[in-house]
């Protein structure tokens, strides 16, 4: 009867890792979460190891790799040796662990007959897979493949806001990136900051911290971890509230909106009179308000959320005959030009006198079917001008990538397509 049992509960758990789906957002210990949801999306990730002898395929939340002849699993080893193709199971995947302090996502593979491998995910802000490492070692319980990606870049929540008067701001776009550093108004000291979360190792009383003093001398003093973030009602911006309890010092990141900014520009640092008024200025195309109408559901359920390219300063394009040049921001209103102030699309000459045209001021989002990206729509009503915005789905791509607009032979017919790594489907 107790073998019975124990079979039975060996059978369920293997029915669980060969078919089982893992959540995409984790959080550790500290708060911390990880949202692996545009790694799932690829599937696959391939790597190959030191001596070009074996290729490593893993996947994240669930088991999705085909691994020799009717086999689906999560960690697969094959290769070629005298001519023949082998192919061995690492395993299914098993556990996922979310590591505090912005150290990335462990993931755990089981094969009952023996084998078992890790997958370490660490923290590149710039690409979605990078730095791939696979490891064939001497014992069959020690695999490992190693990659980067911005999917292990962590957030400590909140870092998002809405403001008493309802407006919303997503800091997003700093998670992951490295923390800031500026010299202060009189060249006395220099201030470091990791907005939204604590990045900023070895800071005396804080380590790791989320705003650190260092003097000529090298001397560090923690100004504070990340307590919290507040957004202005007038949508100019946020202010970020760090703490360091046991001296009692408290600093102040204030982030003023500028849609034409870089994501960091204009930096200054105060040194206080009092331990308590530590302040860091800096403008942001980040700090600017998101539109709540961001986000779109296509018919067949596919769910999308551009809060990021809305995040995005304006991009602009080239028509195929290079006469106009389009501006475009998107699911808002934040251009100037000629019948719309603001504007969310514009048309300018590129040779002879200038002119200029509103393609439209923003409208509508819709999803399209089977992930594959979403479509938007600008209108301008005094002279009857139409535009889409067409947003594929690139998995593997940046935000925005492969620009096309099209100058169209009727005013209803404005085109702006890209692809961006912000257009998949969320489910």
């Amino acid at each position: 009867m107790f073998r019975s049992i124990v079979l039975l509960l060996v059978l369920f758990k293997l029915f669980f890792l060969v078919c089982g789906q893992f959540p995409c957002n984790i959080v550790a210990s500290d708060g911390s979460t990880y949202d692996l949801t545009r790694l799932a999306a690829l599937g696959t990730i391939s790597g190959t190891d030191s001596s070009a002898l074996w290729t490593y395929s893993i996947s994240v939340c669930g088991n999705k790799v085909q691994c020799g002849t009717g086999l689906t699993t999560g960690y697969c080893q094959n290769g070629v040796i005298g001519g023949r193709q082998y192919f061995f199971n690492v395993g299914y995947l098993d556990q996922t662990i979310a590591h505090p302090d912005s150290g990335g996502v462990e993931l755990l593979y089981f094969e009952p007959t023996g084998r078992s491998g890790r997958v370490f995910i660490t923290c590149d802000p710039t690409a979605l897979v990078s730095n791939i490492n696979a490891i064939t070692p001497e014992n069959p319980l020690d695999y490992e493949f190693h990659f980067s990606s911005i999917a292990g870049c962590s957030t400590v929540p909140p870092c998002k806001v809405e403001s008493p008067s309802g407006r919303l701001y997503d800091l997003t776009a700093f998670i992951g990136t490295s923390p800031i550093t500026v010299s202060d108004n009189v060249g006395q000291y220099q201030y470091t900051v990791s907005v939204c979360q604590n990045a900023i190792p070895n800071c005396n009383l804080c380590s790791p911290a989320g705003y650190c003093q260092t003097s000529l001398q090298g001397q560090k003093y923690c100004v504070g971890k990340y307590q919290n973030i507040t957004g202005n009602a007038d949508g100019t911006g946020v202010v970020l509230y760090y703490e360091e309890p046991q001296e009692g010092r408290k600093g102040k990141v204030v982030i003023t909106c500028n849609p034409d900014s870089n994501l960091i520009s204009n930096i200054t640092a105060v040194s206080p009179s009092l331990p308590t008024d530590y302040a860091f200025y800096f403008t942001s195309y980040a700090a600017c308000t998101v539109p709540p109408s961001c986000k779109a559901t296509a018919p067949d359920g596919s769910s999308y959320d551009l809060a990021e390219l809305a995040l995005h300063p304006p991009l602009w394009g080239a028509d195929d005959w290079n006469q106009w040049n389009y501006t475009l921001s998107i699911c808002q209103n934040i251009l100037s030009c000629a019948n719309c102030n603001p504007a969310g699309y514009c048309q300018s000459s590129l040779s002879g006198a200038k002119e200029e045209y509103c393609v439209g001021t923003f409208d509508s989002i819709e999803g399209i079917n089977q992930g594959q990206g979403v479509k938007l729509v600008y209108k301008e009503p005094i002279d009857g001008r139409l535009g889409t915005v067409t947003v594929s789905c690139n998995p593997n791509g940046t935000l925005v990538s492969d620009i096309t607009v099209v100058s169209p032979p009727i005013k209803t017919g404005y085109q702006f397509n890209f692809k961006s790594s912000a257009a998949c489907s969320k489910n």
